[in-house]
């Protein structure tokens, strides 16, 4: 891959990255007043339980662009897909540079838990999450609700596809 292409694709991930990055406290607030809404949530969630789903959000948003970029022709060629996504992992451990102060690795960390998704033990991605999310905020860590998977599918995915059919527009 010449240079030429490397800057495209760095900045096609750069793009893909911001427009999910913006979307991400907004997306964030929806989840828990969907939450809210549904009964399901604590009645006032401390800022540990918020700032855990925060913190879980960019490792399923990856999740979903990776899945997602597999299935289109985002890019001309295995190489550049593969540098695309290892663009995309390096821009979503930039959502944990705190643990840089604990003197832990970012990367390893994203990837650890997007290893944790993929593993699939519970399910897909989405049920994974909802499982995350109903044990960290909501009162039935039994019954894990459906409303994190049906916020996966219903709002969050389709955030990631248009991120996705955007992003190639702004191409230089």
């Amino acid at each position: 891959m010449d240079l030429a292409a490397s800057l495209n694709t760095l900045h096609l991930a750069s793009r893909i990255h911001g427009l999910l990055a913006a979307a991400m406290p907004r997306l964030n607030r929806r989840l828990v007043r969907a939450l809210k809404q549904n009964g399901s949530l604590f009645r006032r969630p401390k800022p540990p339980q918020l700032e855990s789903l925060a913190n879980e959000l960019p490792v399923l948003i990856l999740i979903l662009v990776l899945q997602e970029i597999e299935k289109t022709e985002l890019t001309s060629g295995s190489e550049e897909s593969e540098f695309l996504k290892s663009c995309l992992v390096q821009f979503f451990a930039s959502h944990y540079v705190a643990l840089y102060l604990e003197h832990k690795d970012p990367i390893k960390e994203l990837l650890a838990r997007v290893d944790w998704y993929l593993d699939g033990s519970e399910g897909p991605a989405e049920v994974m999450f909802s499982r995350f999310v109903s044990g960290a905020l909501t009162e039935r860590m039994d019954e894990p609700s459906d409303i994190p998977a049906r916020f996966v599918t219903e709002k969050v995915l389709p955030e990631v596809r248009h991120a996705l059919d955007l992003a190639p527009r702004y191409r230089f």
